[in-house]
């Protein structure tokens, strides 16, 4: 749903005070894709499940899961989470201003398991958790 990816955007972009997400990550906030060659640390989101819930004849809801994930540049593990802790702050119950939607409820539902992933030498870090985020 491209109202909620536009709103879920705006929401971690706009936390630029101190010790906002912003100023905890250099490389942006990206849906799916970033550019090449990117910058570190980033957050890179991404929709990996969505349902519907019906009455008889009436869409009710959906509930959309997504994926964010920190990545960063080495081993650095501290400064990555300092930035998952953020977005959880940002997201968790918390309200989106979705277009032509409201927002029943924004929800952690787990981590994602740490990763490494090595270029050459150099590694890459990924931390990361799902948010439910159901809509009406």
């Amino acid at each position: 749903m491209k109202a909620l990816e536009v709103a879920l955007q705006a929401k971690l972009v706009a936390d630029t005070g101190t010790g906002g997400l912003m100023t905890l990550i250099s490389g942006g906030v990206h849906n799916t894709a970033l550019p090449d060659p990117a910058v570190y640390p980033y957050v890179v989101y991404q929709r990996v499940a969505g349902n519907d819930a019906y009455t008889f004849t009436l869409r009710i809801n959906s509930a959309y899961l997504y994926q964010i994930r920190v990545v960063g540049q080495g081993l650095n593990k501290g400064a990555l989470e300092d930035a998952l802790d953020r977005i959880d702050v940002l997201l968790t119950r918390q309200a989106l201003s979705i277009t032509g939607k409201a927002t029943w409820i924004v929800q952690r539902e787990g981590d994602i398991p740490d990763s490494v992933e090595f270029i050459g030498d150099q590694p890459y870090l990924k931390v990361g958790a799902t948010y439910r985020i159901e809509v009406s």
